[in-house]
């Protein structure tokens, strides 16, 4: 499935992240998650997010397996972020592979990176909010939509607030691209339907609510909150 198809078909769609490993993929397949984000190109802020994670070389096994395993669950890809990003080559094999969409910040996007013919989810930051890059952002014919990272870093991992939803709100609203939200406070799955009634189409959930009250992760974890999350869209 390409991931057109998920905005063309489903009313709000589930994406997730989590560890690199087969069994927290195979945990969150079945859950039920719409789409999966992994990552490559490792720095101080993705190895916080998700565990230690390899290069490109180094992730191919894992990326190959995955991309296996999900079938018609398209896959994207955060190619990297200041320090190291895909080479263009790069970007070729990752398309042959079976990836179909990159996720990426503006910040650290080379512009070969939009000749790969993959969808390219423009992930803005709270770092993000001038109002002429979000306006280019939506102008631009090669963004094909919006990941939203508004919370500052200090406030990760805090409980959701109604600030955010109205943060969401005026960005969705100023824009002609699809906007997909992020968990990055502390949520319940019926939260989710704040997201989809102010024009979100999707949600990406990872660490921050798949991390237990000990900071662990485990593929049970993932499992019980992929499904306690689909349960809630499905709902919609």
């Amino acid at each position: 499935m390409e991931l057109n198809t998920l905005f063309d078909t489903k009313k709000f769609f589930l994406e997730v992240t989590m560890p690199q490993q087969v069994e927290y993929a195979e945990a969150v397949l079945k859950g039920g998650a719409d789409c999966i984000k992994v990552r490559c190109n490792p720095n101080k802020d993705t190895e916080s997010i998700s565990g230690q994670i390899g290069s490109f070389e180094e992730e191919k096994p894992f990326f190959k397996e995955l991309i296996q395993l999900a079938k018609d669950v398209p896959v994207g890809l955060l190619p990297g972020l200041r320090d190291f990003f895909l080479t263009e080559d790069e970007c070729d094999e990752a398309k042959r592979m079976g990836f179909k969409y990159f996720v990426t910040s503006a910040r650290f996007a080379p512009p070969y990176l939009f000749d790969s013919k993959l969808p390219v989810m423009i992930a803005a930051a709270y770092e993000d909010s001038d109002d002429q890059l979000l306006r280019g952002i939506n102008l631009c014919p090669y963004v094909n939509s919006i990941e939203l990272n508004i919370i500052a870093r200090e406030l990760m991992g805090t409980p959701l607030v109604y600030e955010d939803i109205l943060r969401y709100y005026a960005v969705v609203k100023s824009t002609s691209k699809p906007v997909i939200g992020t968990a990055q406070r502390v949520m319940r799955p019926q939260d989710v339907k704040c997201f989809y009634e102010l024009g979100c189409k999707g949600l990406m959930i990872g660490g921050t609510i798949f991390n237990d009250e000990n900071g662990e992760c485990t593929p049970e974890i993932c499992y019980r909150v992929t499904s306690e999350f689909r349960e809630a869209i499905d709902k919609l």
